[in-house]
């Protein structure tokens, strides 16, 4: 018996090239963003961005749906139209270097004011003057996975003072991401160092305790319950004062409101990839708050993305032809 994939006309021929050709057994249906195939997948590649939204409305019409491959490395966004008995995995490590990329020319243009002196351009407008760094800052990583980990690789050429690391849960892990010591017995516990090789990871507990020095905070976290909103009005007051926030992660992550505030204040800077609500209205007064750089959630759109996707789907598909467990499961 035939067995169906669904995999989108951007991917395929990538793919399908990784692969050598599609595994014997395998009906693969090549699609358009924004159509739905009418067979009936056990395997599917999900559509990218915007076009996920009209795709799921029909989830629920597949009865022989096993997995769904995402092209993203966010999943919050499938969590709740996700089939009972379907396993959900994310693309993980495939968008680590452009978003890691963004993430540090956020906080480069934000710091350096090349945004207004971009906009002096169009005045003819030559007018020097003294602007912040990344040099000599304290920066915090929150959300130490794959991405939290590639931007930590790219800041530290900077020559920033410290990188804090937090995470959801405290530990000590070598340079490779392999757990060294689990998670404390309580939160704010110390954590011992190890070897000059090691690092150490706080717990998202401990947040509070570490904000008063992050003078640059990069959000890299998922979006969940425990994180919603995790930078609200409180916390954003607990930040020295003129700190930047780099997100790239979720909008949701940052109560906006409290940012608009705070923003408002003078109190903090924000170089924003992503926003609650997204896309963010016309008129919403995040466009015009002092301090607040905005990109329409670019960080992931980079050509790296095309040969990085092809490489994970032909590996699943790879996995998937020979009865396999898959990669990067989330749900």
């Amino acid at each position: 018996m035939e067995r169906v994939i669904w995999v989108p006309d951007e991917q395929a021929e990538a793919v399908e090239k990784n692969l050598g050709g599609w595994p014997e057994g395998l009906t693969v249906d090549v699609y358009k963003y924004g159509e739905v195939p009418s067979s009936d997948p056990e395997f599917i590649v999900a559509p990218y961005a915007g076009f996920f939204k009209g795709f799921a409305e029909h989830l629920g019409e597949l009865h022989n749906l096993k997995h769904i491959q995402l092209l993203s490395a966010g999943f919050d966004h499938a969590l709740p139209v996700l089939p009972k008995g379907v396993t959900l995995h994310n693309a993980s490590g495939v968008h680590d270097t452009a978003v890691a990329e963004m993430a540090v020319a956020l906080a480069l243009a934000s710091l350096r004011e090349i945004d207004q002196f971009s906009r002096k351009m169009e005045a003819g407008q030559w007018k020097q003057h003294f602007t912040d760094n990344l040099a000599d800052k304290s920066c915090l990583i929150l959300g130490y996975g794959h991405i939290g980990r590639a931007i930590e690789r790219r800041v530290a050429g900077f020559e920033v003072r410290e990188i804090v690391r937090v995470a959801s849960t405290a530990r000590v892990e070598e340079a490779d991401g392999t757990v060294v010591l689990p998670t404390q017995a309580h939160p704010g516990a110390p954590i011992p160092t190890g070897s000059p090789t090691q690092v150490t990871v706080h717990s998202f507990k401990a947040l509070d305790s570490l904000l008063p020095r992050a003078e640059v905070v990069f959000v890299a976290c998922p979006l969940s319950d425990s994180t919603l909103r995790m930078l609200d009005a409180k916390r954003l007051s607990l930040l020295p004062d003129k700190a930047l926030i780099v997100n790239i992660a979720r909008g949701g992550v940052i109560d906006t409101e409290a940012l608009v505030q705070a923003a408002t204040e003078g109190r903090v800077r924000a170089a924003l990839d992503v926003t609650d609500p997204e896309p963010l209205p016309p008129n919403h007064p995040l466009w015009h708050t002092p301090g607040v750089l905005i990109t329409p959630h670019e960080a992931g759109v980079a050509r790296a993305f095309f040969p990085r996707i092809a490489k994970l789907l032909a590996w699943q598909i790879a996995h998937f032809a020979g009865g396999e467990e898959l990669e990067n499961r989330v749900a």
